[in-house]
C-alpha cells in the first residue's frame, strides 16, 4: 500500500447532526426535517464547494425556508454538530506517516472549517496535506476530487486506500480502482485499517 487518504467527519472527527436539529428547534428557527435538508441541500453543496460564502449561503437559506436567521444564530446552530476529534485516531494516522503517504480529503464549509480549526487536535495534523472541499470547489463524490489527490500526489490506484463512513464516496473510489474501507464506527477505524494493512 502506497498512501492512505481519511475521510475528517465519523472518520477522525465526531459529528452529531440531530445536535444542529435541536438547536435550530430549540430557537424555534425552523425545524431541519428531510423535506427542508432536501429543498436546501444544492445550496449545502455549494457552500461545501465554496461557490457561496458563508453570509451568501445563510441569505440564500433563509430565503428558501422563508426566515430571517441572524448570523450568529445560524452560526451557533450550524456549528452544534461539531463533537471533536477523536484523540486516538489523530494519534493513529499519524503514526502511519512513517510508512505511508497519508491524506485527508473532506467535504467541509467555511462555517466548519473555521470552527474545528480552533482545536488543539487540528495543530497536529499540520503535517499531513489536506484536500479540503471548501477551497478545492469540488467536493465528493465527484471523480475529480480523487483524481486531483491522484496526480499531484502521483498515487496508483490500487495501491492507494480510502476510508469514508458515506457508501457514495465509497463507490466512486472502488470505480477509480482505489482500495476502500466502508467505516460505519469511527471507533473502529484503528482496527478495521490494522486488519486491512496486515493482509496485503
Amino acid at each position: 500500500m502506497q498512501a492512505i487518504i481519511f475521510d475528517l467527519g465519523e472518520v477522525l472527527y465526531r459529528l452529531d447532526e440531530k445536535k444542529l436539529v435541536e438547536c435550530f428547534a430549540k430557537k424555534s428557527l425552523t425545524e431541519i426535517n428531510a423535506f427542508y435538508y432536501k429543498k436546501i441541500e444544492n445550496q449545502i453543496h455549494n457552500y461545501e464547494k465554496g461557490i457561496i460564502e458563508t453570509a451568501e449561503f445563510i441569505r440564500k437559506v433563509n430565503n428558501i425556508l422563508n426566515k430571517k436567521i441572524s448570523k450568529e444564530e445560524f452560526s451557533e446552530c450550524w456549528n452544534a454538530l461539531l463533537k471533536g476529534f477523536i484523540q486516538e485516531n489523530v494519534e493513529f494516522i499519524l503514526k502511519l506517516q512513517h510508512k505511508y503517504n497519508i491524506f485527508i480529503m473532506s467535504n467541509i464549509n467555511s462555517l466548519h472549517y473555521e470552527h474545528i480549526k480552533k482545536e488543539k487536535l487540528f495543530g497536529k495534523l499540520k503535517t499531513i496535506k489536506m484536500y479540503l472541499s471548501h477551497f478545492e470547489k469540488m467536493r465528493k463524490p465527484e471523480p475529480e476530487f480523487f483524481y486531483k489527490i491522484l496526480n499531484e500526489n502521483h498515487l496508483i490506484p490500487s495501491k492507494t486506500l480510502f476510508i469514508d463512513d458515506n457508501y457514495q464516496n465509497i463507490k466512486t473510489a472502488m470505480n477509480l480502482g482505489i482500495k476502500t474501507i466502508l467505516l460505519e464506527n469511527p471507533y473502529l477505524l484503528i482496527k478495521k485499517v490494522k486488519k486491512y494493512l496486515s493482509q496485503k
